[in-house]
């Protein structure tokens, strides 16, 4: 018998909490969530698991940064509290702690010539740094299905077994074609959920990793000659994320953004 075990992340919403966003260029509000390892059979766990540590997820981007929960004075459990509320209550220093950066952005906003050289290189490779640990987890889940991949499985299964069980009606010849056309389609959704899988990662980089990057980057106005330098500085670094993005995936909708933004 084969049994499917392992260890599995395990995710605990501890509240909300105040804190930048470097992806969003401002400061939002926060889930605060626990991450567990638990052990699994059959992907069904129970607990909260081992403690691997926390995160705070942005609840206006959905970029996830690691942390240390002592930097917030609670974690505010009104899911509906105003962002002000939020800072005097979990991060009151917030705005003194961050001063430096606040100040950075809102010049950033009034003249993106504002920063130059080495510290405009940063920001334009921030955004890879900080979104480079979901796509390695991403990537790392090679069997994690998603919508097309988690349909071609389904649907697999309901036509093969659909196909399977109406054949016992009928004998002879007529059940023999109608097994082969099960058996067949069988195969091609086997291929297809497969073929799928593979492409997930590749989806949830487009879905979701090219959206926060041109929105994080669009104040700056990298050219694609920025671009490409960071993702070969990416690539230098070891980073997945600079084997994922392509330059031209990326330049194409910042280039729109860039001119939306000019007007």
């Amino acid at each position: 018998m084969f049994i499917v075990w392992g260890k599995k992340r395990i995710e605990r919403k501890q509240g909300l909490v105040a804190d930048f966003c470097p992806i969003c260029r401002e400061i939002r509000a926060f889930a605060l969530i626990r991450v567990g390892l638990a052990d699994h059979i059959y992907y069904v766990s129970f607990g909260q698991g081992k403690l691997a540590g926390y995160i705070i997820r942005c609840d206006t981007c959905g970029v996830a940064l690691r942390v240390e929960p002592s930097r917030f004075t609670m974690a505010e459990k009104d899911p509906g509290a105003e962002l002000e509320t939020l800072i005097q209550r979990t991060f009151p220093r917030l705005r003194e702690t961050l001063a430096g950066r606040l100040e950075l952005e809102q010049r950033i906003k009034r003249s993106r010539s504002a920063v130059v050289g080495e510290k405009y290189r940063e920001l334009i490779m921030e955004p890879f740094v900080v979104l480079n640990p979901a796509v390695e987890r991403r990537f790392a889940a090679s069997t994690q299905m998603d919508k097309q991949s988690g349909i071609g499985c389904v649907g697999t299964i309901i036509l093969g077994a659909g196909l399977f069980f109406g054949s016992l009606a009928f004998r002879g010849p007529t059940q023999d074609r109608i097994l082969i056309t099960a058996a067949i389609i069988a195969g091609i959704g086997i291929i297809y959920t497969f073929v799928q899988l593979h492409l997930a990662p590749k989806r949830f980089s487009r879905a979701h990793v090219l959206p926060s990057l041109v929105k994080c980057l669009r104040p700056l106005q990298p050219t694609r000659q920025d671009l490409a330098d960071c993702l070969e500085r990416c690539k230098t670094l070891g980073l997945k994320i600079g084997q994922v993005v392509k330059v031209d995936e990326l330049w194409a909708p910042l280039e729109r953004q860039i001119a939306g933004f000019d007007t």
